[in-house]
């Protein structure tokens, strides 16, 4: 086994050791995801996060060159990698863990072209100069921070002016927990959460990690913060969906249903009505920062 290979590994397997299984993970299913770790940087759905972001940033900031861009939690590097061969940036990681940054770091030698650094530090603390990227992004990172505000003012102020900040993270409104893979009351307090795990035989101790984020509380965050233009794609992704029902995933179990008279109709004002409510399974948010006079 190789450094870079022994190094995911342990990052794979971390919630696995005694003490430590916050999600009550099959092992099976944390093994699939080592091998998918591996080349992280070449999966599809890493690729398609990549453009999502890349297209994002460019159509706001109407920049067709390179972006100095930031990473908050960047973990392993793979979307870190992704994004700064696709766009030929300059991406920083900033991670926590030493050993994952070291993963990121033989992760990007694959690729010598590309201009990537990865630092250790934390989004409540980014040891990074004021006013020096054009583009902050983190994915499935702020639910699990210490403090969801002070992340945000920390990107606010590494931001250049009229700079962009791209948040992905799961939305405590939709009634699935994605890290136990279960149904999950929105935004069961704690106490109850830990009751309801344990009788789902799960293991408790992981819901203390989480941070209850939804559509609401994210958006009074960034404009407390100061930023502008605040915009859920993925609100826009699933009311595009509507317009065509064909790209409904499972849409053989609506073939049916759908043919009845006036059933379209009433499925698109009903998930139209959920969805404003905030009822749909994650962000994507995206906002700036106020640009200079």
């Amino acid at each position: 086994m190789t450094e870079f290979e022994q190094l995911i590994h342990e990052y794979a397997f971390t919630n696995k050791n005694p003490g430590k299984d916050l999600f009550s993970e099959k092992t099976s299913k944390i093994e699939q995801r080592y091998r998918e770790y591996l080349d992280l940087e070449n999966l599809n759905s890493t690729n398609d996060t990549a453009r999502l972001i890349n297209n994002i940033a460019t159509k706001i900031l109407k920049k067709t060159g390179y972006l100095d861009v930031a990473e908050i939690g960047s973990g392993i590097g793979g979307l870190a990698v992704a994004l700064a061969i696709l766009g030929k940036h300059q991406v920083t990681g900033i991670e926590p863990e030493i050993s994952a940054i070291k993963a990121s770091r033989l992760r990007a030698e694959k690729y010598p072209d590309i201009k990537t650094s990865f630092i250790q530090g934390y989004g409540e603390k980014i040891p990074l100069p004021d006013n020096s990227f054009d583009l902050v992004y983190s994915q499935s990172v702020l639910e699990h921070v210490a403090d969801v505000t002070r992340v945000l003012s920390e990107a606010y102020r590494i931001l250049r002016p009229g700079g962009v900040i791209y948040i992905e993270t799961p939305n405590y409104l939709w009634p699935i927990e994605q890290h136990y893979r279960i149904l999950f009351p929105p935004l069961l307090p704690k106490s109850l959460a830990h009751l309801y795990l344990k009788l789902r035989g799960k293991n408790p101790a992981g819901i203390d990690t989480i941070n209850y984020v939804i559509p609401q509380n994210i958006s009074r965050y960034l404009k407390k913060t100061g930023f502008i233009d605040i915009t859920d794609e993925a609100f826009k992704e699933y009311a595009l969906k509507l317009n065509d029902l064909s790209r409904i995933k499972h849409k053989k179990y609506l073939q049916t249903l759908l043919k009845l008279p006036l059933s379209a109709s009433i499925f698109r004002t009903t998930i139209r009505s959920l969805l404003t409510l905030g009822l749909y399974p994650g962000l994507k948010i995206s906002a700036r920062k106020i640009p200079a006079r």
